[in-house]
């Protein structure tokens, strides 16, 4: 699929949902920085730079149920790790959705503060991991994602995100943006979460 019309779709899906996105460049990015990391935000916009930022938004499994929750007590290479996990939405649960200029979302872990990069560098079974890593704190490609219906794709890829339900331990449901093909681990449902 063209970015373009990756794009024009996801324009299309929000249109249709009735959301709009905003940005107010007259705000200085320090200031915008200190609202998102102080964690005391509005839940109706964040801006920070030239991203308008809303939330607390959860992400959840379509098959499973189970909510996306950024592991922040993992060690190294493991540290932010983004697994489909949670049977219930706290505060390793919670994501900031950012509008780019270039028709895609960056996922911003509340808890953290870090922006969600897929691991393009990894291998193997670890390959297009997705992880809040620890100081992200800036976006680029690997931080970059189009939402397209019920499906996550990374622009730094251009593969699904997958919820890896096959793996065991401290690994079962990690996300991967590795799919060619949309099957059901590909399936997300993004809600608005609430400040508690």
């Amino acid at each position: 699929m063209k970015q373009s019309s990756v794009g024009a779709c996801l324009a299309c899906v929000l249109f249709l949902a009735g959301c709009t996105a905003e940005v107010d460049d007259s705000e200085t990015a320090s200031d915008s920085e200190a609202l998102a990391n102080e964690g005391t935000a509005s839940p109706d916009a964040v801006k920070n730079h030239r991203l308008t930022c809303t939330g607390p938004h959860f992400i959840q499994s379509v098959p499973t149920g189970f909510f996306v929750s950024t592991e922040i007590g993992f060690p190294g290479n493991a540290a932010g790790m983004l697994r489909a996990r949670a049977t219930r939405v706290g505060s390793f649960e919670r994501f900031f959705l950012c509008d780019d200029y270039h028709g895609g979302k960056a996922i911003k872990s509340i808890v953290n503060g870090a922006f969600v990069s897929t691991e393009i560098g990894f291998g193997g079974d670890y390959a297009g991991m997705m992880r809040a890593r620890p100081g992200q704190a800036t976006i680029g490609d690997w931080e970059r994602f189009y939402l397209v219906g019920s499906y996550i794709i990374s622009r730094a890829s251009g593969a699904f995100v997958s919820a890896e339900y096959g793996y065991t331990g401290d690994y079962a449901g990690m996300l991967r943006a590795r799919a060619a093909q949309a099957g059901p681990w590909e399936q997300w449902r993004i809600g608005n979460a609430t400040w508690d």
